[in-house]
């Protein structure tokens, strides 16, 4: 019988957070390997797909947050090369019905916990009322009780970029980082974990668990009790060649149209290099499933409905034609905490496995932070000082 493969770490996972914990503890030379189900060369059966991400420092889901995006734009600066950008700064622009916001992730008023985020981050949001709006960008349509705040320095990051950058810069990468290969199984063992693959048995004295929406499945309570995988769709439409879609650019956005957690909406112009159309999305938390069984493709009639619900009378000159349109995946933390949030991180130890970290879930909202959490979790292992102003014990399970 084959001996196990021993590592100092394992990281099970090497998708946003995977691959910024494989990124950084092979900064420090760590002993590590990584261990990813689907291929190498990127794939579209998870959560880090799509070309665009919003990133914002002012960010509403919470001041904990914070540190995290910050030290995410420092490490994206660094990986950058003139052939590749990783992080746009065209923008992101609230728009909502008055001074207040929809509820989103448990907040009752999205915009005014932005705008608190927005002080505490030192970010400045310019105000605009709906003339201004329309003078500055004739590409949205807006009634007259629309106000905008306008996020300068915000704006998106490519995943399927970040993640590659993160993935590429590690040293001598064979044998660190194996594809297309499943982790049934772990348990404590003998000095350690021990983890059982489709191909292989691995041992190591930690182990990161970041695999997304298979978390749940494998590592139990409360992961299982506490997080949902939902299924979300990215849409691209066709701009008229003569509309103010034309040119593509920014601002990104995020549009509160209504009072409810339904009546939002974010898009994107085009992108250099990216899909044609104007991409757009929404979320929807009623509808969960095992991540196997997940479908997706994407009919003609969701297109068509998101259309017709969000984009319809607010995006001038975008039309109903689909160009193209993707399926992917949150893992949701639908626990409310103290404060009322949802949509919380989940990062802490397995219940019953010493050694084993568990980064789960991101809620939606977590690619933008991730390369700073793979840091912030790196230094927590490893026994280094905090990341600065980032406290992880604040999204452990029981916390």
């Amino acid at each position: 019988m084959a001996e196990d493969i021993e590592a100092e770490v394992l990281v099970l996972g090497l998708g946003a957070v995977g691959a910024a914990v494989a990124y950084q503890l092979d900064r420090r030379g760590r002993d590590f390997i990584g261990i990813e189900r689907q291929p190498a060369a990127g794939h579209a059966f998870g959560s880090s797909h799509g070309e665009t991400r919003i990133t914002r420092e002012a960010v509403g889901e919470g001041l904990d947050y914070i540190p995290l995006v910050k030290r995410s734009h420092e490490i994206w600066a660094e990986l950058e090369t003139p052939a590749r950008t990783l992080r746009h700064e065209v923008g992101v622009l609230y728009l909502s019905c008055g001074e207040a916001g929809a509820a989103r992730h448990g907040a009752t008023d999205f915009i005014t916990a932005t705008r608190k985020a927005a002080k505490v981050a030192g970010v400045d949001l310019v105000r605009m009322d709906a003339s201004a709006l329309r003078t500055a960008y004739p590409r949205f349509e807006v009634t007259d009780d629309t106000v905008g705040y306008l996020e300068p320095r915000a704006g998106y990051v490519r995943p399927e970029a970040c993640i590659a950058a993160q993935l590429e810069a590690i040293a001598a990468p064979d044998g660190k980082l194996r594809y297309g290969e499943t982790v049934l199984d772990l348990d404590e063992a003998a000095g350690g974990v021990r983890v059982q693959t489709d191909l292989s048995t691995y041992r190591a004295r930690q182990v990161v668990v970041a695999m997304g929406a298979w978390i749940p499945g494998l590592v139990g309570d409360p992961f299982s009790r506490e997080v949902e995988v939902l299924r979300q769709v990215q849409h691209w439409f066709l701009a008229d060649p003569q509309g103010p879609w034309a040119a593509g650019g920014g601002p990104a956005f995020l549009w509160f149209h209504g009072p409810g957690p339904n009546d939002v909406f974010y898009g994107f112009g085009t992108t250099p290099g990216g899909r044609a159309g104007v991409k757009v999305a929404t979320e929807q938390y009623a509808l969960s499933g095992a991540p196997d069984d997940t479908d997706w493709a994407v009919s003609q009639a969701e297109s068509q409905a998101m259309f017709d619900t969000h984009v319809r009378g607010r995006l001038v000159g975008v039309t109903a034609e689909r160009v193209d349109a993707a399926a992917c995946l949150y893992t949701w933390n639908g626990r409310a905490d103290a404060a009322g949030h949802k949509g919380r991180f989940l990062i802490g130890p397995h219940r019953e496995i010493p050694g084993v970290t568990v980064v789960s879930a991101c809620s939606g909202h977590g690619f933008k932070h991730s390369a700073g959490l793979g840091d912030a979790i790196v230094r927590q292992m490893l026994g280094e000082a905090p990341l600065p102003g980032c406290d992880l014990s604040v999204f452990r399970p029981d916390a």
